[in-house]
């Protein structure tokens, strides 16, 4: 006996597949964005990987490290952590552009609200991580570097998932 495809029952799941391959490589493209802002402003202030030390500290030992101290197995635990984190952000936002057909038709503008949102939310999650672990965090990391920070992230996402629907 011969089956009909019905248009209800298509295969989508390569489109899904995309949009989660889209929305992870905007979320370690954010991650890597953010990451790299904090090498030059570590850098710049000449205690390099100091950063993910810091966060990688508190999150897994739930303590500030020693001034200026370096732990090769936090940054690379903490990197661990953070492409992971961002990956789920890359994928929730790129889930979300695609539940706003209306973005499209807004372009560039379309950019510019995503880069606002995903600034919201990390900057948020940055206050809340602070609130749980340590509330000198931001004044450690710098208020103004962080804000920076998750601001060329956000972008970089949100150009990474304009990029994928041009």
């Amino acid at each position: 006996m011969k089956t009909e495809t019905r248009p209800d029952t298509l295969n989508l799941a390569p489109a899904v597949t995309r949009a989660y391959m889209h929305g992870l490589t905007a979320g370690l493209v954010g991650a890597v964005a953010l990451m790299g802002t904090f090498l030059v402003i570590d850098a710049a202030r000449g205690q390099i990987l100091t950063t993910p030390t810091l966060m990688g500290s508190l999150l897994f030992r739930g303590q500030m490290p020693p001034a200026g101290a370096v732990d090769a197995t936090l940054v690379a635990a903490y990197s661990v952590f953070h492409l992971g984190a961002f990956a789920a952000l890359g994928i929730l936002a790129e889930v979300l552009m695609r539940g706003f057909s209306e973005a499209r038709r807004l372009g560039a503008g379309a950019v510019a609200l995503g880069a606002l949102a995903l600034f919201t939310v990390q900057q948020a999650l940055v206050a809340l991580l602070a609130g749980l672990l340590e509330p000198a965090l931001l004044t450690q990391l710098g208020t103004f570097e962080v804000a920076v920070a998750n601001a060329i992230a956000a972008t970089a996402i949100s150009i990474s998932l304009a990029w994928h629907r041009a």
